[in-house]
């Protein structure tokens, strides 16, 4: 199972959206790639890499959560 988080995380004096949006395993401690700033393509890591969430805000994308988590059934 996954999770895709869209980072949602604001700083003040930001003024681009450098945000991505994760595949992360289920448990949200290792992601296995990203859409760049939620755009297409994907981008895939050769193995999972270890994830922080702590002062960071994300929201679920539940469209690509489903496609992933149908893609693996």
């Amino acid at each position: 199972m996954y999770n895709v988080l869209r980072e949602i995380t604001a700083s003040p004096g930001w003024n681009l959206n450098w945000n991505h949006t994760y595949v992360a395993l289920k448990g949200n401690q290792k992601i296995v790639g990203y859409y760049k700033q939620h755009e297409d393509p994907y981008i895939e890591f050769k193995k999972p890499i270890r994830f922080e969430t702590a002062r960071r805000k994300f929201e679920t994308d539940k469209v690509r959560e489903n496609t992933w988590n149908q893609n693996t059934k």
